[in-house]
Parts: structure tokens; sequence; C-alpha cells
């Protein structure tokens, strides 16, 4: 029923219900600080895993508190992150890697 999309340029992720052609939900920016040129989200079960290029995060929120934390830092910029059947995968500019 909606489809949750990173907006890299107003450093912001969306919830978007493409039946009624609008957005549900907006978290970040503006003026917040909450993620840095998001460029890829990742949904499981009650939490959602956004890639920052920008600030090197993948910051994780949960879609019920709509909470934001950090919850990977790298030194350099994160393009995709995934969890199949508990494995972590992560995308950055150096390679991808299985992390531990």
């Amino acid at each position: 029923s909606h489809v949750w999309c990173a907006v890299p340029n107003e450093n912001a992720i969306i919830k978007y219900s493409p039946r009624d052609g609008r957005i549900l939900l907006r978290v970040g920016g503006g003026e917040t600080t909450a993620f840095d040129r998001p460029c890829a989200v990742n949904l499981s079960g009650n939490t959602l895993y956004i890639c920052n290029q920008g600030s090197r995060k993948i910051r994780s929120l949960n879609i019920q508190t709509n909470s934001v934390r950090d919850y990977r830092i790298f030194n350099e910029k994160v393009y995709k992150y995934i969890n199949v059947m508990g494995k972590e995968f992560v995308w950055l500019k150096s390679g991808l890697y299985i992390l531990d």
C-alpha cells in the first residue's frame, strides 16, 4: 500500500502512497540532520535501514515510533545495505562486504 524512498537532495526519507498519489510521512529534510545524502533504503520487519553517503552511516528508522538512530558507521561512502537470511551485506565505495 506504500513505498519507502530516499530523497538525497532533500536529506529525507518519505513514505509514499501510489494509490493516493501523496506522501504519507516525511522524516528529515529542512534544517534537520537525521540524514545526509540518503541513497538507499531496506525494510526488515519494523525497521527501515537507510544508507547515507554523506555521513557514511547506515541509520535505522523504527517505523512504529519514527525514531532514528545510528546502526553502522563506516570510513567511506555507503551505497546499499541488505540483510538476507541472517547475513548482512553492505556495498561501500571500496566494494561489497559481508558484515559480522
